[in-house]
């Protein structure tokens, strides 16, 4: 018998497929719901006064997301769940599923968490902490507000 690349190439992808489908989930096997984890992309910066982080956070709403500081470092989380397939829509491609984003970013600099602003527009969440007078250690939960 002799070798048929084509043919191996071709189980090989098979196979690679297979692995693919069974990372996804979802009611009709034929549309997986994509479940992903992601670490957003952000940019930290510092001032004379404050450190500054912004976020890209595409997609989501303010509801979305949760920030929370301590003296030492920023936490952005945020959770979207994939609409449930009723059977009604007839979809022929549903890549759009759930999203789970965690980041926890050391700051350069001790920040006061009590003292920290954070908005959310257009996808892009940035948040200003300002530098601690003093060495402290607490954990605070920040509202986002409306640009």
């Amino acid at each position: 018998m002799s070798w048929m690349p084509v043919e191996e190439i071709k189980r090989l992808r098979k196979d690679i497929d297979e692995v693919f489908d069974s990372l996804f989930t979802g009611e009709n096997p034929n549309i997986p719901i994509v479940h992903v984890e992601h670490s957003t992309p952000v940019d930290v910066y510092e001032t004379i006064s404050e450190v500054v982080v912004v976020a890209d956070l595409p997609g989501l709403s303010r509801d979305d997301i949760d920030v929370r500081a301590t003296s030492d470092a920023l936490t952005i989380q945020a959770e979207t769940r994939a609409e449930k397939d009723d059977g009604n829509k007839g979809y022929q491609i549903k890549e759009r599923g759930s999203l789970d984003i965690y980041r926890r970013l050391p700051l350069p600099k001790r920040v006061d968490p009590n003292k920290v602003e954070a908005v959310f527009k257009n996808g892009i969440l940035t948040v200003r902490l300002a530098k601690a007078q003093r060495e402290e250690e607490e954990s605070v939960p920040i509202q986002i507000t409306k640009p």
